[in-house]
């Protein structure tokens, strides 16, 4: 008899704590993931930009250090961009 008793409370006890996940008496709801998952998108789309635009630029200033090179204009040393270019 006791056995039974604790059974029925485990399931009593595992039913409310699943209807409390399910109904977002808890921070663990759909709602609550969906906003954490948008934030954390919009910070790493953030990130990549920014990245993006760092490569554009010290790739932009390796062409033209490359460029002033092969016309002639020696007065810098071109080792800190040679991995960036062909």
């Amino acid at each position: 008899m006791k056995n039974l008793k604790l059974h029925v409370f485990l399931l009593f006890f595992s039913l409310l704590i699943f209807n409390k996940l399910s109904f977002g008496c808890l921070p663990f709801n759909d709602e609550y993931i969906q906003e954490y998952i948008a934030k954390r998108e919009k910070i790493i789309r953030e990130q990549l930009k920014k990245e993006q635009q760092v490569q554009k630029i010290l790739i932009k200033k390796a062409l033209d250090r490359k460029n002033n090179k092969n016309l002639g204009n020696q007065k810098e040393e071109f080792d800190d961009f040679k991995f960036l270019v062909p």
